[in-house]
């Protein structure tokens, strides 16, 4: 906005009008009426600097303000001639602005003028000028809310004045305006105190002889009636009466308390047996209630977590870094749309910028608005005792919480026995062997030597080579440990061992992308138990044949690794052969087919 819009008492300067030679409906004296104001009617944005002036020359500025001003003059003229001629003069600039606002113009000194020190193109113009009138119009529309404030303010200080004018001039002031005299209240008639007292008197004896009457008028119409009059209780029972109520009122809500309290303890003991159900307690540690109740819930349950304000900001804006690398990887490769590789791996390129205005307006909209979101706290999930469960089952180290090898039931075993279970699997020797070293780094080395055997003999594309090497250097070491099998007589331990971040977990995921399709296509293939279910009900089996279930313990321990492998590679050698009698089975680089016989060799 022009620096020539204000004076140095912050006051709006007069000018011509801000309309269009099209729109010349608003004449340059209406647009002055609309700019004038008194001191108090538009304050500035900006406070005028101060100059310190000498203190000679401050005496010679207050010597001449004298000698001009002889008689003291008042900053604000609160008479209300001087107050209704401020409430016009708002009525009127409101109704010019309105004008202005209905025609979407805006008077010359009040326009946008500020200009940029380049060389503008047609794009630029265009988004200054939808600024420009952006920004005209929301003035305007302040101005326009500014004089209503001062219209209301001013006529509420009109009512004040006039009406202590009122009474100074009711107490016995006198005066000439005749709208004072009318607004004047006037005294009460008869207001002398031997008068008050003979009008009550007189009112009292009417009243006595009205209900007189309307007691003889009573008993007449009993005794026309010619019937007897039974006794009821009076609503003002006598003191025993009301005793006696008030304690039966008593034994009423002693029982009313007493069976809430045992639907209170029915229910949770209730709760409490329901939680047992899923919680097995094998230890010598004897859980609470409120543990109990906590671990029911499942290990899965994620309490309402205590987290401060500034990192909860700090996610906000990695979120919402997120989100603007999403839409800017949207707005380049739109209609561009590609079959999504079954091993892709994601970039991590970070775009530009882009030029849609439309696109870097929105996210920086949106970025406005998460930085304004207020962040309130969040109501906890469980009650006090499961939160002070929380800390008790963390801070022991004597019990081990895992969850049941089938089924949501939790199960706690003492540390040691978990331990002495595992020991006591490990020690077979005719499944498990002692190792000298780790041998992951070396497991690793022939891993990757495979995956270059694969990507240098066209086996694999450069995508699923990047894939495959994702394991981090260097591995993990995969980890053993047991989950109780609860459906066995005696309770045992099935051991897994975990191959996450493990040498050999990213080969085996892709062996097994390749042999699911292969198991599944066959007709001895169940899914899970419901498949299995399923399958059952929909067999019909006749009269003569048994059903027998089996049971192998420790199957897989059991298999001799060495013939498993090549009777397992005999199979899926002879199952690919007639699956993919052309193809292969997966992707290869630069869309090469396999010719018979050609497979992946593993």
């Amino acid at each position: 906005m022009s620096e020539k819009m204000l004076d140095q008492n912050g006051e709006l300067l007069p000018g011509t009008s801000g309309l269009t030679d099209s729109d010349t409906e608003i004449s340059a004296v209406e647009e002055s009426l609309l700019l004038e104001s008194s001191y108090d009617e538009l304050e500035s944005g900006q406070r005028s600097p101060i100059r310190k002036r000498s203190p000679t020359r401050k005496r010679r500025v207050e010597v001449n303000h004298q000698q001009e001003n002889p008689s003291k003059r008042t900053r604000y003229d609160n008479s209300t001639e001087a107050l209704a001629k401020k409430i016009s003069k708002s009525e009127e600039s409101i109704r010019k602005l309105k004008a202005h606002a209905e025609k979407k113009t805006c008077p010359k000194s009040l326009r946008y003028n500020v200009r940029a020190n380049i060389v503008p193109d047609q794009d630029f113009k265009n988004d200054i000028n939808s600024i420009r009138k952006e920004a005209e119009q929301k003035f305007i529309g302040a101005l326009t809310r500014f004089h209503y404030r001062k219209t209301e303010r001013l006529q509420s200080k009109l009512r004040k004045t006039e009406q202590k004018k009122n009474l100074t001039m009711a107490k016995g002031k006198k005066t000439n305006n005749e709208n004072l005299i009318k607004n004047r209240p006037k005294p009460a008639k008869g207001t002398k105190p031997h008068e008050q007292c003979e009008k009550v008197i007189s009112l009292a004896n009417t009243l006595i002889d009205k209900i007189n009457k309307l007691n003889e008028m009573r008993k007449t119409c009993e005794k026309d009636m010619n019937k007897e009059v039974n006794q009821y209780p009076c609503c003002f029972s006598d003191y025993r009466e009301k005793g006696r109520e008030t304690q039966k009122r008593k034994t009423s809500n002693k029982k009313h308390n007493d069976r809430k309290k045992k639907k209170g303890r029915d229910i949770i003991n209730k709760s409490e047996n329901t939680s047992r159900k899923y919680i097995k307690n094998l230890s010598d540690y004897k859980m609470t209630t409120g543990q109990i109740n906590l671990l029911s819930k499942g290990l899965k349950f994620i309490p309402t977590p205590f987290i401060e304000d500034e990192r909860i900001k700090r996610r906000l804006l990695q979120d919402f870094k997120q989100f603007a690398r999403r839409m800017h990887l949207r707005y380049i490769f739109h209609g561009q749309d590609k079959p999504i590789h079954p091993f892709y791996v994601k970039s991590d390129w970070e775009p530009p910028e882009q030029s849609s205005a439309a696109l870097e307006n929105f996210l920086e909209g949106v970025k406005t608005e998460l930085a304004e979101i207020k962040l309130s706290k969040p109501k906890q999930n469980l009650p006090r005792n499961e939160r002070k469960a929380i800390k008790e089952l963390k801070t022991n180290y004597d019990i081990n919480i895992k969850k049941a090898d089938k089924g949501s039931t939790t199960v706690i075993l003492n540390k040691k026995d978990k331990i002495q279970e595992g020991q006591i699997q490990l020690n077979d020797k005719q499944n498990y062997l002692p190792l000298e070293g780790p041998m992951v780094k070396e497991t690793f080395h022939k891993a990757q030597n495979l995956i270059n055997e694969l990507h240098s003999n066209n086996h694999i594309d450069d995508m699923t080579r990047k894939w495959l090497s994702q394991t981090p250097n260097p591995p993990r070491i995969p980890a053993f440990y047991t989950l109780t099998k609860l459906h066995k007589p005696t309770p045992v331990g099935r051991p897994i061992i975990s191959g996450c971040d493990g040498p050999t977990e990213r080969i085996s995921s892709f062996i097994d992308h390749i042999l699911q399709p292969i198991a599944q296509s066959q007709e001895s293939y169940l899914k899970d138990t419901k498949d299995f279910i399923n399958f059952i009900e929909r067999t019909t089996v006749p009269p003569s044949v048994t059903i027998v279930s089996m049971d192998v313990t420790s199957l897989y321990t059991n298999i001799p690794q060495e013939e498993g492998i090549k009777n397992r590679m005999q199979g899926i050698r002879q199952i690919l052969q007639k699956r993919y009698s052309n193809t292969h089975p997966h992707t290869k680089r630069n869309d090469q087919t396999c010719t018979s016989g050609e497979f992946l060799p593993i």
